[in-house]
């Protein structure tokens, strides 16, 4: 089931985003880029309807036609920028860092008992406005939850944080979804817009609340809308069968990075899919992929992550560029005094590093591309979830 053994690392990542990162988000074809309205900074207030609708009919965003969608291979960076501007590349503060060490592993591995945490929306902090409900009450456990109830088919949430780094989401009708607070402590403002015809789209709401995390691991232990799961997931069953008996952490990834490489193989069909512009808007499925034992990049990150989120092990999502301009998702794990796993990523238990189960999965056991894997300057993270 595994592909064959390439013969380089350029051809192999030629092969391997095919559909992934077919292309860069510059290619197939031109968006007019009408400048998105810029994030307000911190006042900790809300824009009522009307001022948001007086400011939509002056500042209107494009959303990416379907070449662009195709280009962007259903990852979810590429959508802010063209929706707007050039974005900065997230940055965790040394304080964030310094605070880790203060974080206990969770002691289920040992067992295999899912630590599955849940996403809530209690009421206590939130905002609401027609069609528009935000509840951050539990922000400083790095997320929020939003939910649209008006009847646009079409509608984007748009937020930024302290690092101003810009994230673009869709908003699904009728329920709340939660979003990861990944831009550190500080002001964050949400805005929700409406598609108003074509790739027109109208501000509809927006709030700025402030935020001071419980821990900077907080955000990467919950699932949201990218890496979605429950306690019922089969994906987080089978973290916990994976991890059962583990002696610590490290054991666990060893194990559940295994079982992805060697039960899940790329869907050139999906990639295909993808590379046609039928995917915009893509949400990966963890049980799906699961179940299927095939997916794209994206796939791939995401079932990884639910596993080792459920498992107590904070795991981030990262979408961003490998070297030659290849648009890629992988995960980064963090691991206090830790060590190896399978030769190919290092963990020096004080820094978050890098492990790419797509590359390692269609590598043939490739010197090269382990070494493309685990250095960390051959990737730049645009996007963290």
């Amino acid at each position: 089931m595994r592909k064959g053994r390439l013969f380089g690392v350029a051809l192999l990542i030629l092969y391997l985003f095919a559909g992934c990162a077919s292309a860069s988000p510059d290619a197939g074809g031109h968006v007019e880029a009408i400048q998105l309205p810029q994030p307000q900074q911190a006042s900790s207030s809300s824009s009522p309807s009307s001022a948001a609708q007086s400011e939509s009919l002056s500042r209107e965003i494009a959303e990416p036609s379907e070449p662009e969608a195709a280009a962007a291979s259903s990852l979810p960076g590429p959508e802010p920028e063209s929706l707007t501007r050039e974005t900065a590349e997230p940055s965790e503060p040394e304080a964030a860092l310094a605070c880790l060490a203060g974080v206990q592993e969770a002691s289920s591995n040992q067992g295999g008992a899912a630590q599955v945490l849940t996403p809530t929306a209690p009421g206590d902090k939130t905002f609401s406005d027609p069609g528009v409900s935000i509840d951050y009450s539990n922000a400083e456990q790095g997320y929020v939850m939003v939910q649209y109830s008006g009847s646009n088919p079409k509608v984007k949430l748009q937020m930024s944080g302290s690092n101003q780094t810009l994230y673009t989401y869709t908003l699904r009708k009728g329920q709340f979804d939660a979003f990861p607070l990944t831009s550190g402590n500080g002001t964050y403002t949400l805005k929700i817009y409406e598609n108003v015809s074509g790739s027109q789209y109208a501000l509809l709401a927006s709030h700025s609340f402030e935020v001071q995390l419980r821990s900077a691991l907080s955000p990467y232990l919950y699932p949201n809308q990218y890496v979605s799961f429950t306690s019922s997931s089969a994906a987080v069953a089978k973290g916990a069968q994976l991890a059962e008996g583990a002696k610590d952490n490290l054991e666990v990834v060893q194990r559940v990075y295994n079982f992805v490489t060697e039960n899940v193989v790329y869907d050139d069909g999906k990639a295909q899919s993808a590379a046609a512009g039928s995917l915009t808007g893509y949400l990966p499925n963890v049980d799906d992929t699961l179940r299927s034992g095939k997916g794209i990049c994206f796939d791939y990150a995401a079932l990884m992550t639910a596993m080792l989120r459920s498992q107590g092990i904070p795991t981030r999502l990262e979408v961003g560029y490998v070297t030659g301009g290849i648009y890629h998702a992988w995960i980064s794990i963090y691991l206090q005094n830790e060590g190896w796993v399978n030769g190919i990523i290092h963990f020096n238990g004080k820094k978050w590093t890098l492990m790419d189960p797509t590359f390692a999965a269609n590598s043939g056991g490739s010197e090269e591309v382990k070494q493309f894997i685990g250095n960390g300057s051959n990737y730049s993270t645009k996007f963290v979830y």
